[in-house]
C-alpha cells in the first residue's frame, strides 16, 4: 500500500508529468543547443608577436689599481679593485677593463676602445674635445665573453695634459675629463653599439669615477603567428541542459505510464479522498449515469449529500442517490455483467 506521499507524485505525474516533463526536456534542449551553436562557430582567431632569436649584448667598464708609491696604508703590490677613491701617491696609474659579453652559441665579432676624453664646456655645451686612445682591439669571441685591458697614468696625465689644458680655457670654461668605453658588436644575425661614459675627477691627492659604468641591449625578431580562440563551453549550460533534459524526458515516460485511466482515477484519490469511501458494491441496476471523470462523480456526491464509494475488487466507483447509479469506470470495461 502507498503512502500519501507516494499517493501525491503519483497524482501529480498523473495530472501534470507530461507536461512538465515536456517543457523540462524542452529547456534543456535550449541549453544544449546554446552550448552546441557556441562550440561550433567559428572563433575569431588573434594575430600575436612573439619575439624570436632573442640575444643580449652587455659592456661593462672596471678599474683596479696596484700599489706603487709610497705609502703606510697599502702594501706594495697590492691590487685595488674598485674602491670609491684612489690615493693618487700609492696608485699613480690605474688600470681599465673594458669587458663584452656576447651570446655563446655562435661567433661573434666584437670591437672594442676605451677612451680618455678631456673637453672644455661652457653652460653645458663643449666647445672643445680630445680624445685619447687607451687600448682597442677587434676579436672573434666564441666562449661569449672577452676583455679588453688598458692603463692611464692618472698623476702624470693630471700634472701635464690636464693642467696645460686648464690653463689654455682659463676663465672660458671648465675642463672635464671623462672615460669612454665602446664596443661594436656583429653576431651575424644582429649588429649593435654600446657605449659607456664615467667621469673622472682629480685633485692633487685623489682621483674616482663615476659609478654608472655599465650598458646593455637586447635584440630580436618579431614573428607574427595565427592563434585561434579557444572554444568556450560553458560547463553549467551543459551541465544543467543535461540534466534538465534528463529529468524531463524521466518525468515525461513516467507521467506517460501513470496516465491510464486506472492510474489516473487511483491518483485522484488522494485528491478526493474525503469523500470516497472503500466498500463492496452490489449489483447495479438499469438506471445508470456514467461520468467522465471520478472528479466528475464526487461532484455529485457533493450535491446530493452522498459519498462515493470505491468498490477495489471491481475497480469502480458509484454514487447511490434516489435510484440513480452514478458510475465512474476508470478501466474500459463492460458493465453487462454487472446488472
Amino acid at each position: 500500500m502507498m503512502g500519501p506521499w507516494a499517493e501525491r507524485a503519483r497524482w501529480f505525474l498523473t495530472t501534470r508529468g507530461t507536461l512538465v516533463g515536456l517543457a523540462l526536456l524542452v529547456a534543456g534542449a535550449i541549453l544544449l543547443g546554446s552550448v552546441g551553436i557556441a562550440y561550433a562557430g567559428s572563433p575569431t582567431a588573434t594575430t600575436v608577436t612573439e619575439q624570436q632569436a632573442v640575444e643580449t649584448f652587455d659592456l661593462e667598464l672596471a678599474t683596479s689599481a696596484v700599489v706603487t708609491g709610497e705609502t703606510t696604508l697599502f702594501a706594495p703590490g697590492e691590487r685595488l679593485a674598485e674602491p670609491p677613491v684612489y690615493l693618487a701617491a700609492a696608485t699613480p696609474v690605474v688600470d681599465l677593463s673594458v669587458t663584452s659579453t656576447v651570446p655563446d652559441d655562435r661567433l661573434v665579432t666584437v670591437t672594442q676602445r676605451v677612451y680618455l676624453v678631456t673637453r672644455a664646456v661652457e653652460d653645458g655645451e663643449v666647445f672643445w674635445t680630445e680624445r685619447r686612445l687607451l687600448a682597442g682591439e677587434t676579436v672573434e669571441v666564441t666562449d661569449g665573453t672577452h676583455t679588453t685591458e688598458g692603463a692611464l697614468n692618472v698623476t702624470e696625465y693630471r700634472n701635464t695634459r690636464l693642467a696645460a689644458v686648464a690653463s689654455e680655457v682659463g676663465t672660458a670654461g671648465r675642463v672635464e675629463t671623462v672615460v669612454v668605453a665602446e664596443t661594436e658588436v656583429d653576431s651575424g644575425r644582429y649588429a649593435d653599439r654600446l657605449t659607456v661614459e664615467t667621469p673622472l675627477v682629480t685633485d692633487a691627492a685623489t682621483y674616482r669615477f663615476g659609478d654608472q659604468r655599465e650598458a646593455s641591449t637586447t635584440r630580436a625578431t618579431p614573428v607574427e603567428r595565427t592563434v585561434p580562440a579557444a572554444r568556450e563551453v560553458s560547463g553549467s549550460r551543459l551541465a544543467g541542459g543535461t540534466l534538465l533534459a534528463i529529468g524531463g524526458l524521466g518525468i515525461a515516460v513516467l507521467g506517460r505510464r501513470e496516465s491510464d485511466p486506472e492510474a489516473a482515477a487511483g491518483a485522484s484519490r488522494i485528491r478526493y479522498g474525503e469523500w470516497v469511501s472503500t466498500g463492496s458494491v452490489g449489483r447495479l441496476g438499469s438506471n445508470r449515469v456514467s461520468v467522465r471523470t471520478l472528479g466528475d462523480l464526487v461532484d455529485v456526491a457533493i450535491d446530493s449529500g452522498r459519498r462515493v464509494v470505491h468498490d477495489p475488487d471491481r475497480g469502480i466507483y458509484v454514487v447511490l442517490d434516489d435510484g440513480v447509479t452514478y458510475t465512474f469506470v476508470p478501466r474500459k470495461r463492460t458493465l453487462a455483467n454487472e446488472e
